[in-house]
C-alpha cells in the first residue's frame, strides 16, 4: 500500500480534476481506512475484544479487487510509457 502510493500516485498531478485523480483520492481514503481498521483490530487484540477478522478480509478482497480491475487498468491506459518508467524505478528505489 505505501509503496503503491509513493511510487504511483505522486507521479499524478494532485491538482487535475481528471477521473484517474478522482480514483487516486478514493483510494488514499481507502488506504487511510485499512490503516485505521488495522489499528482497531490490533487494540482488540490486546484487549481480548472480538474483531471482524472476516469482514476486515473481505474488504481487503474488494479493494484489491477494485485495484486489479479497474484502477491499475486505468492507470496502464493513461500513463504515458516515460511515466511508467518512472514508477518501475521508484518502486525498484524503495523495495
Amino acid at each position: 500500500m505505501f509503496i503503491e502510493e509513493k511510487a504511483i500516485f505522486t507521479q499524478e498531478k494532485q491538482d487535475d480534476i481528471t477521473e484517474l485523480s478522482q480514483i487516486i483520492t478514493g483510494l488514499f481514503k481507502a488506504h487511510d481506512r485499512i490503516l485505521a481498521m488495522v489499528k482497531d483490530m490490533r487494540k482488540a487484540i490486546k484487549k481480548g475484544w472480538d474483531f471482524d477478522f472476516i469482514g476486515f478480509k473481505e474488504m481487503l478482497l474488494d479493494h484489491k479487487n477494485y485495484e486489479d480491475e479497474t484502477v491499475y487498468p486505468k492507470l496502464d491506459q493513461e500513463l504515458d510509457e516515460a511515466t511508467k518508467e518512472a514508477i518501475i524505478v521508484r518502486i525498484n528505489e524503495i523495495t
